[in-house]
């Protein structure tokens, strides 16, 4: 009788490798990639929005302090400037935070009147803002080959077995 070490060793040997083919990233589900990616972009490629809320400044929190809400960015339709003292941007969740803010606090700590905002005196400490690149950075990689990093890579067709 073969030992489990012996007989895996023998069934391994008789393991021919298997030839590698070109094929559309669309067509790769249930396949292996054969090379590393490498992705060419951060993922998000800018802070975003954790959260639906506010974004402002951390500078601007000052209880009972009302804030000006300036304008609304939404994933894909994000704001273009960046926020003065006393201003805030109405966010939504991946949505890219803009310049000048360091915070968003959820709507759910916020009063809101007509285009004014003032934050809870009992809103959350976190600032609910994902980095540049916190789900991947450019040219980095796990060595897994997932597939986030095969479309994140830009490219359309990709080494698989």
């Amino acid at each position: 009788m073969l030992s489990t070490h012996t007989a895996l060793a023998r069934i391994l040997a008789l393991a021919l490798p298997v030839a590698t083919e070109t094929i559309a990233l669309r067509r790769g589900l249930g396949r292996v990639l054969a090379e590393t990616l490498i992705a060419e972009r951060p993922q998000p490629p800018f802070r975003a929005s954790a959260m639906d809320g506010y974004a402002l400044r951390e500078a601007d929190l000052a209880l009972g302090a009302p804030l000006q809400v300036i304008a609304t960015a939404q994933a894909g339709a994000g704001f273009v400037g960046s926020l003065q003292p006393g201003q805030a941007l109405r966010i939504f969740t991946g949505a890219p935070v803009p310049d000048g803010a360091d915070r968003v606090v959820i709507q759910e700590d916020v009063a809101v009147q007509g285009d004014r905002i003032t934050v809870s005196a009992t809103a959350d400490a976190a600032r609910h803002v994902r980095p540049a690149g916190s789900d991947f950075a450019a040219d980095r990689s796990d060595g897994q080959g997932h597939d986030h990093r095969a479309a994140a890579a830009g490219r359309g067709s990709h080494r698989h077995r």
